[in-house]
């Protein structure tokens, strides 16, 4: 599993899939949330704890909004479920730290694989500053998904009325993506980097030099 910020993932998709204020509205994409499904699990479109839906297990199910422990349809206690189920895997990465250098270092020893350098022109990528014309292979740098309705502008931030009820409809999420966070960063402190090297910190994406 790779959970990612709660509120960073309600915006990507509100561009990916919404397109973005040229088609809806902050408020009308917000209202648009569906944790169906339709056969397909919780689904993308479902806007609201998605993470703890997700991760709660089978038995899991909604409660009503404003009943004691629910929060934006999901009870409380599913958030306890949800962690546990994440214990249970063998590793759990955060999306915001995947180009982290431990991370491949980490991934290597698990998977028996050994991180190469392969050539990868600086023409070729977005980033022109790169500092070498290679990358890490195999690379968990950040790279942009293919296809969308839209991009997001690098200066277009939701309004404050958007931020806090993407807030109220995470609540769990966020405490979940917070705990996951917090073990990852343990767990990255265990390989060779430490906080000398550099390490990644809660809410901020990790980028290096050589990203794409």
């Amino acid at each position: 599993p790779v959970p990612g910020e709660p509120s960073s993932r309600v915006w990507s998709r509100y561009f990916y899939d919404g397109g973005g204020p040229a088609a809806k509205t902050e408020a009308a994409w917000l209202e648009s949330s569906n944790c169906g499904g339709g056969g397909r699990g919780i689904g993308n479109r479902c806007l609201s704890n998605y993470y703890v839906r997700t991760f709660r297990g089978r038995g899991g199910a909604d409660c009503d909004a404003g009943a004691d422990g629910c929060e934006a349809g999901v009870p409380r206690s599913d958030l306890k479920s949800a962690k546990a189920l994440l214990e249970a895997f063998d590793d759990v990465l955060v999306s915001e730290w995947l180009s982290h250098p431990s991370t491949s270092e980490r991934l290597a020893k698990k998977l028996c694989f050994v991180p190469t350098l392969r050539d990868f022109p600086r023409s070729k990528r977005p980033n022109k500053k790169a500092a070498v014309d290679a990358i890490v292979s195999p690379s968990f740098l950040v790279k942009r998904a293919p296809g969308g309705k839209a991009r997001r502008p690098a200066d277009w931030e939701p309004s404050d009325e958007a931020r806090r009820r993407v807030a109220e409809l995470n609540t769990l999420d966020a405490e979940l993506y917070k705990w996951a966070a917090a073990n990852e960063l343990e767990r990255l402190k265990a390989t060779s980097f430490d906080d000398a090297a550099g390490l990644p910190r809660f809410g901020e994406t990790w980028r290096m030099a050589v990203e794409f």
